[in-house]
């Protein structure tokens, strides 16, 4: 048994980085979806908030770009910075988020391109005016019923 000293810290120095570095994926993992289902979530309200709006274009637009960092925040756990863009037409709202997750442990740890994770959403939400529909239902029902 002498000549074999030493063989568990030899199989330990190989076995405890994969150890360490698999929970840090895991951990960085969970990030990752975390923040990719906050960022949908939270781009899919912001539209519909917006779009519930009777605001023209501009003024939709305008209301999205100022009131952004209130929706967002920075409720987000690995990402520094959202990137968010807003599209409004007569029919629809947009909005698209991008966001990354960066590894601390750097490039030269991780396999190529995976030290920064990116994510995004694009959720869209229809203008449409209640009264309006209302209005067009209600003089299609009259004809339908003949008018009573």
């Amino acid at each position: 048994m002498a000549e074999l000293k030493g063989y568990m810290t030899v199989e330990a120095s190989f076995i405890i980085p994969w150890v360490v570095f698999l929970f840090v994926f895991i951990i960085y993992s969970s990030y990752l979806m975390y923040d990719r289902c906050v960022l949908f979530q939270d781009s899919y309200a912001y539209s519909m908030r917006a779009a519930d709006k009777q605001l023209t274009q501009a003024e939709t637009l305008k209301y999205m770009e100022d009131n952004a960092q209130v929706q967002y925040g920075d409720k987000y756990m690995a990402s520094k910075t959202i990137r968010k863009g807003f599209t409004v037409t007569d029919k629809e709202v947009r909005t698209e988020a991008e966001g990354v997750v960066v590894c601390p442990a750097g490039p030269q740890v991780s396999l190529p391109g995976l030290h920064r994770w990116r994510y995004s959403a694009e959720a869209r939400a229809s203008r449409e005016n209640p009264t309006r529909l209302l209005r067009i239902y209600r003089g299609c029902s009259g004809l339908i019923t003949g008018g009573r």
